[in-house]
């Protein structure tokens, strides 16, 4: 058998074998060489120095970082500052408040003077007082509501309803809140007395016994609305409400009783509605309407 083992000599042509090349690491005889741009044609130019993305990213991070460092420190200077230096803002200079008018001083002693009146029953003077500073425009801006109201008393009082109803509504156009229940309970009354416009009225009413639930005057103005309506029942009510909240006054308690007798008589209840006119008649001996009242009843 022929031996088929590759001797020295291949053949006289090729002569003798070359020995293979030594084995070297990979980090030995490895050099870095630039690759010349014409090489990698996709990157279609030349790279200028400092134009790598890789390269402009790093900076644009270190700018950034410099300057938030910075704005930090400034932060930190600012605040030590401001620990040694007082800060005062500019104030406007005090407004000197103007002197009142003689006009407007002339107003209110007038309007003190008629309070006065008031205070010792001198009511045609005080009347008088009023309407004198209503036709000459006295009236105390600051006091409007105080000069309305008492001016509608006085017109109550000596029964000049339709004067009364506008000076309560001009008290009532002037309160910014929340309007007080005596006046309320006033203009309710005067319309009961008059017969008209009882729905409102008695919105009135109700809203002044929402402040005083337990008014035995208030009550007796719901009565007597209630009886305009025809609603004895809600009447009767009323009026049994206000007794039994015992009335401190003995005129105010004679009233009730007399417009509690009124509404029973309303409804055909005569003897009910006596035994309430003598109380009532025990208080106020002097209303001699109400003696009338009793005597008809007995025939």
């Amino acid at each position: 058998m022929p031996d088929e083992t590759p001797s020295e000599w291949d053949s006289e042509f090729r002569g003798p074998k070359a020995a293979p090349p030594a084995w070297t690491p990979p980090s030995q005889g490895l050099e870095r060489k630039a690759v010349p741009l014409e090489a990698v044609p996709e990157l279609g130019g030349t790279l200028l120095p400092g134009s790598d993305p890789l390269i402009r990213r790093q900076k644009l991070k270190r700018t950034a970082l410099l300057v938030s460092w910075g704005l930090l420190g400034l932060g930190c200077v600012l605040l030590v500052v401001s620990r040694f230096i007082e800060w005062k803002p500019k104030t406007a200079p005090a407004r000197v408040a103007p002197e009142p008018s003689r006009d407007a001083e002339q107003a209110v002693s007038s309007f003190d003077d008629g309070l006065a009146m008031i205070f010792r029953k001198d009511y045609r003077g005080a009347r008088e007082a009023f309407a004198a500073m209503e036709a000459a425009g006295a009236v105390p801006p600051d006091r409007q509501i105080d000069f309305y109201q008492k001016y509608g008393d006085l017109a109550l009082l000596n029964g000049n309803y339709s004067l009364a109803v506008e000076q309560y509504q001009n008290a009532i156009a002037a309160h910014r809140w929340e309007v007080p229940s005596k006046l309320l309970n006033n203009l309710a009354y005067i319309l009961s007395e008059q017969g008209t416009d009882l729905e409102k009225a008695e919105i009135m009413v109700q809203a002044a016994l929402k402040q005083e639930p337990k008014n035995p005057a208030y009550l007796d103005t719901l009565g007597l609305i209630q009886m305009g309506r025809k609603k004895f029942d809600r009447a009767e009510e009323a009026f049994r409400k206000g007794l039994s909240s015992d009335p401190a006054e003995p005129r105010l308690r004679a009233y009730l009783q007399e417009h509690l007798g009124d509404c029973l008589s309303r409804q055909n209840r005569t003897e009910e509605a006596l035994t309430f006119w003598r109380q009532a008649a025990a208080l106020i001996p002097e209303d001699n309407a109400l003696w009338q009242k009793i005597g008809k009843a007995k025939n």
